[in-house]
């Protein structure tokens, strides 16, 4: 249980407390100071904001700085340690010395520090629009074609702003065009004004709507032009593009007739190019029923097994419909034997060490055969020539 003090012991305790309490009023009342020379304080002289006076227009921001002078005449930016205040927060907001503008009158700012103040004045114009601009100004479409209208205002304060989606669009005709949010639709051939509106503030859109024509193909290319692959390689999609007679791109409206001039090379499907042997092949794409038409070459390099010493050679004379060949190559290891296979034919080659030779015939009508390699271990390998 503690004990009472005597009124004798309680004076030192209040003389204590009483001094706490008087240095505590004294730091709140002075804010900030600086220490010199031992144990002199400098107080704050008085408090210099700047600019003299701000200027805004609704929705911008400024900046007031303050500066502290001190006894000792030296001077310090208190900005972000001064508290701030406005007079009317429903025209101008402060923070940090930052202002926001918020409507139209006049505010008075004030800075505190260090037991100073020192206040200035912010007067908020209303932010007027000084133009207002359509990109595009004119437009030319066919009918159900669109166009997209971007309206621009540009402010007094706070310059250009896409105001597309917050303005008022309207069609003097909207038989012949109608609008939503700046987007212009074609209806049906003639001309219009469209109007835009927006804080007092308009612009006219002058639009043109053609009639409908009927895209028809007149021109094709394909992409890409040449092609290079490895044979049982990947397969390769072309892409083939259409365009009328004004160029622009056809979506449909057409067929597209696939082909090459030699599937033992390379085939096509839908574009699809797939690799088959080595030698070179030309894709072409015809637009069905006309004769417009666009080439891809391509090249297949062939892949020889291991025993090949180099691709053979395939030597070709036309006798009449058919050809007579001859089929020369070498081979790494010496082998039972080399049998070429060709239009379904199959002959025997002549081998001699590590070198053979075929003769053979096929009609002129086939572009590719087969080697084949039998080795002394029952395997075999084979590669398939283009000629």
């Amino acid at each position: 249980m503690m004990k009472k003090l005597s009124r004798a012991a309680r004076v030192p305790v209040i003389l204590v407390l009483t001094l706490f309490f008087i240095m505590a009023c004294s730091m709140a009342a002075f804010g900030s100071q600086k220490v010199i020379e031992g144990n002199q304080q400098v107080k704050v002289k008085k408090l210099v904001m700047s600019p003299s006076k701000l200027q805004l227009y609704s929705g911008q921001t400024g900046n007031f700085t303050v500066q502290a002078v001190y006894t000792n005449k030296t001077v310090e930016d208190v900005t972000s340690q001064a508290v701030w205040a406005t007079s009317k927060p429903d025209i101008a907001t402060v923070t940090g010395g930052e202002v926001t503008a918020k409507a139209k009158g006049t505010a008075k700012i004030t800075a505190s520090f260090g037991g100073k103040k020192a206040s200035k004045t912010v007067t908020v114009k209303l932010d007027k629009i000084k133009s207002l601009t359509a990109d595009p100004s004119s437009v030319s479409i066919s009918e159900d074609e669109t166009e997209q209208i971007t309206l621009t205002a540009d402010y007094q304060g706070k310059g250009e702003v896409d105001v597309t989606d917050k303005a008022y669009w309207i069609s003097k005709d909207s038989s012949i065009a109608s609008v939503s949010n700046g987007t212009i639709t074609g209806k049906a051939p003639g001309s219009v004004k469209i109007i835009a509106s927006y804080e007092g503030k308009s612009v006219i859109i002058n639009v043109e709507v053609k009639e409908q024509t009927v895209q028809v193909p007149a021109k094709i290319t394909v992409e890409p032009t040449s092609l290079t692959m490895d044979a049982n390689g990947a397969a390769t999609k072309l892409v083939a593009t259409v365009k009328d007679k004004d160029d622009k791109i056809m979506t449909e409206g057409y067929v597209l007739d696939w082909s090459t001039d030699n599937a033992a090379v390379a085939s096509v499907d839908n574009g699809v190019v797939t690799p088959e042997s080595g030698g070179t092949a030309t894709i072409t794409v015809t637009v069905h029923g006309t004769n417009l038409s666009a080439n891809c070459a391509v090249t297949v390099n062939q892949t020889l097994p291991e025993i090949f010493d180099g691709t053979p050679t395939v030597g070709k004379f036309a006798l009449g419909n058919t050809y007579a060949l001859t089929i020369t190559g070498k081979l790494k290891e010496p082998v039972t034997s080399v049998q070429v296979i060709v239009a379904g034919a199959t002959y025997n080659a002549v081998i001699s060490g590590t070198s053979f030779t075929c003769d053979a015939t096929a009609p002129v009508t086939t572009t590719s055969l087969e080697v084949k390699v039998f080795k002394s271990n029952n395997q075999s390998d084979s590669c398939t020539l283009s000629f």
